[in-house]
C-alpha cells in the first residue's frame, strides 16, 4: 500500500481525484453509448458543466478535509479512500436511485488509482473519455432523415385541409378532466372539445407506444401491421399516413419527445422533417451529476414539451404557408418519472408541505414500481398519483401552446396511445394487461365541419383515424382495420349506442423488464406476461390470453373489471394473437436502446 501510494503533497486532492473519477464514469455509462445520436461537440457544454459541478463539490470536500483532519491524516491513505467511498456513497443516496451504484463504484475505483502511481495514465485515460464525444460526430445529425428514409414531396399542393395529430403520451381517459375527472388536469383538451367532438368510448389498439403508434399511422391492428414487442420496428410495405398524404402534396412533419418514434423503429417513414427531444431531455436522467443535480436542487424539468413547441413554432413560421401540412407531436410528459415536469406542475396536486425532494426519490420508487412490478406503500401511491395528474396537467400545458400556435383552420385530432394503471388490480404502469385504464383512451377531433361540443358514444378506435383524415383529404388509402368516422361525426336525433362495432386491442409477449415481473408477481407473472387480445362492444368486453384464461366483462355493471365471468358468454369472438413471421430487424441506435433500457421497455 505504501510503495503504490506516494502522497507526499499537504493538499489531500481527493476531491478532485473523485471529481475526474465521477466525469469519466459518466463518459464510460452514458455518454459513449449515446454518441449515435449527437452531432460534433453538443455534448461538451454538458460535459463541461458536470465537470464544473463535480469539481465544486468535491472540492468543498478537499478543504473540508484539510480544515478538519491533522496533516498526516490527510496524508494517509486509508483517510482518502475512506473519504472517496463516504462521499459516493453519499451521492448514491443523494441521486435517489440504485442505478447509480456502479458508475459511483468505477469512480471510486478512478479516484484511488488517481492519488497513486497511475496517476497521468489515468488522467490521460481520463483525457480520451472526455475528448472522444466532443470529437466524434455521427453520420447522421439528430432530427435528420437518412436518404433512405426521406420521402420526395409531391411537385403540386394538395387541396385538402391541413391536419394536426396531437398524442399524449401515457394519459388515460378518466384522468381528464374532459372526460369528467374531478381535478382540472386538461383544460385545453376540455376547450378543444367544446369546438368539436369528443368520442366518449375510444380505445387505443395496445398497451404501449410502437404498437399503437404503428396502429395510428398504418389503420391496422398490432397483428397486421407487425410492429409490437415480438418484433421492434414498422416494415416498409406498410404504407403510412404521412406517405400517402405527402405524396398527394402534403407537407409532412414529425415532432417526438418519444424514443420510440424515430428512424431505426420506422416510425418516421412518410415525414419529411423529422425533430425529436428525447435524445436531449434524457440526458439529464442518466449523467450522474444531472442525477444529483435534479435530486438535491429540483429545479424545473422538461421532458421534451417546451422543445417540441419551440420547435413547431419556428417549423410554422418558416414553412410554405400556402401548402397544407400534416403535423404530427407526440408529447411524453405523463410518462414515468411522473416528476420530471416543471416545478409547477408536480406542485400542482400534491400536499403543500411535501419537498421537492422527497417528490423525486418517491416519484423514482413509483417509476420503478411501474417498469418491474414491485408494490408500493399507501402513501407512496398517493403521492404519485398527484404526481401523474401534475404530469398529465403539464402534458395538456403544452398541447395548448401547441392549439394556439396551429389556429383553427386545421383538421386537429388529440389523442392517446395508451393509458396507465394506478393500483387498479394492485398494478402499476403498462404494458401486461388490457384492463379499461389501459386501452380507454380521450380522443377528440375539431375543426372543418366537425359539429361543435358534439359527443360521440360508439365505440371507435385508433385504427380509425388515418381512413377518416385520408377520406377528408380526398385520398384514396389502402385497405385497413379502421373506419371512416365521418358518419358518426354527423349530428342525429338521439345520442344511443349503436350496437355492432367492435374494437380489438393486443398484447404480445412483453420485451421489457419482464425479470422484475417474475420476481415481484410469481402468482401472476404467467397471465401478466402472455400474449392477449380484448374485444369490446358497446357494454361487453372479452380477454383471451395465451395462458389460457379467457375473462368477460360487463362494462356497464363492472366498469372496475373487478368481476369477471367466462368469456364465451360474451360471444365476442376474440382470439390470442399471433405474432407472425420473423421481419427486417429494427435500427436501434445505442442511445436509443439506452433510454429504452431506462424506461424499461428492454432489457
Amino acid at each position: 500500500m505504501r510503495t503504490f501510494f506516494v502522497p507526499t503533497q499537504r493538499w489531500p486532492t481527493v476531491g478532485l481525484a473523485l471529481a475526474a473519477g465521477l466525469l469519466v464514469a459518466d463518459c464510460l455509462f452514458v455518454v459513449g453509448p449515446y454518441m449515435n445520436g449527437f452531432k460534433t461537440g453538443s455534448l461538451g457544454p454538458l460535459l463541461l458543466g458536470a465537470l464544473g459541478m463535480y469539481a465544486l463539490l468535491t472540492l468543498g470536500l478537499d478543504l473540508a478535509l484539510l480544515a478538519l483532519a491533522p496533516s498526516r491524516l490527510v496524508r494517509s491513505v486509508l483517510i482518502r479512500m475512506g473519504v472517496i467511498l463516504g462521499v459516493a456513497a453519499g451521492l448514491v443516496a443523494a441521486s435517489g436511485e440504485v442505478r447509480s451504484l456502479p458508475l459511483l463504484a468505477v469512480a471510486a475505483l478512478f479516484a484511488v488509482l488517481a492519488l497513486g502511481r497511475f496517476t497521468w495514465p489515468v488522467a490521460l485515460i481520463s483525457a480520451a473519455f472526455v475528448l472522444y464525444p466532443v470529437v466524434k460526430s455521427p453520420v447522421t445529425p439528430p432530427g435528420a432523415l437518412p436518404p433512405s428514409v426521406a420521402v420526395q414531396q409531391a411537385a403540386t399542393y394538395a387541396t385538402g385541409p391541413s391536419f394536426v395529430v396531437v398524442v399524449l403520451d401515457t394519459v388515460r381517459a378518466d384522468h381528464t378532466s374532459a372526460y369528467g375527472y374531478d381535478r382540472e388536469t386538461t383544460p385545453n383538451l376540455s376547450r378543444l372539445a367544446t369546438r368539436g367532438a369528443r368520442f366518449e368510448r375510444a380505445y387505443a389498439t395496445s398497451n404501449w407506444s410502437l404498437p399503437s403508434h404503428a396502429s395510428l399511422f398504418t389503420g391496422l391492428l398490432s397483428s397486421h401491421h407487425g410492429a409490437h414487442s415480438e418484433h421492434l420496428k414498422l416494415d416498409d410495405h406498410h404504407p403510412t399516413l404521412a406517405e400517402s398524404l405527402a405524396v398527394h402534396g402534403y407537407e409532412t412533419a414529425c415532432f417526438s419527445s418519444n424514443a420510440w418514434i424515430a428512424p431505426g423503429t420506422g416510425m418516421s417513414r412518410g415525414f419529411q422533417l423529422y425533430r425529436e427531444s428525447w435524445r436531449r431531455t434524457h440526458i439529464d436522467w442518466m449523467l450522474l451529476a444531472k442525477r444529483v443535480y435534479f435530486a438535491l436542487w429540483a429545479p424545473d424539468r422538461d421532458k421534451g414539451g417546451a422543445d417540441l413547441v419551440a420547435g413547431v413554432r419556428r417549423w410554422l413560421s418558416e414553412r410554405d404557408a400556402a401548402r397544407p401540412y400534416f403535423l404530427f407531436v407526440n408529447l411524453f410528459e405523463a410518462h414515468a418519472p411522473y416528476q420530471h415536469v416543471p416545478r409547477a406542475f408536480r406542485r400542482r396536486f400534491t400536499n403543500a408541505d411535501l419537498s421537492l425532494r422527497a417528490m423525486e426519490v418517491i416519484g423514482s420508487r413509483v417509476a420503478t414500481a411501474t417498469q418491474n412490478g414491485n408494490l408500493l406503500s399507501h402513501d407512496d401511491a398517493a403521492i404519485g398519483l398527484d404526481l401523474l395528474d401534475g404530469a398529465i396537467a403539464a402534458a395538456d400545458a403544452a398541447l395548448g401552446e401547441i392549439l394556439d400556435l396551429v389556429g383553427e383552420d386545421p383538421i386537429i385530432v388529440v389523442v392517446a396511445d395508451h393509458g396507465e394503471l394506478f393500483g387498479e388490480h394492485t398494478l402499476f404502469g403498462h404494458s401486461n394487461t388490457l384492463y379499461e385504464p389501459l386501452i380507454r383512451i380521450p380522443m377528440v377531433m375539431a375543426g372543418g365541419t366537425i359539429p361543435k361540443g358534439f359527443v360521440v358514444p360508439e365505440v371507435v378506435s385508433l385504427v380509425d383515424i388515418m381512413p377518416t383524415l385520408l377520406a377528408t383529404a380526398g385520398v384514396e388509402g389502402p385497405a385497413v382495420d379502421g373506419v371512416n368516422l365521418e358518419t358518426l361525426l354527423a349530428p342525429r336525433d338521439d345520442d344511443r349506442v349503436e350496437r355492432g362495432r367492435r374494437v380489438r386491442a393486443e398484447q404480445f409477449f412483453p420485451n421489457k423488464g419482464a425479470m422484475g415481473w417474475r420476481r415481484h408477481r410469481k402468482e401472476q407473472s404467467e397471465y401478466l406476461l402472455a400474449r392477449k387480445e380484448a374485444v369490446v362492444d358497446g357494454a361487453l368486453k372479452r380477454i383471451v390470453s395465451g395462458e389460457g384464461s379467457d375473462f368477460g366483462y360487463d362494462l356497464r355493471l363492472d366498469p372496475a373489471e373487478d368481476h369477471p365471468f367466462s368469456g364465451a358468454q360474451t360471444k365476442l369472438d376474440a382470439r390470442v394473437p399471433d405474432p407472425g413471421a420473423s421481419r427486417t430487424a429494427a435500427a436501434i441506435d445505442p442511445f436509443q436502446m439506452k433510454v429504452l433500457q431506462a424506461l424499461g421497455y428492454l432489457q
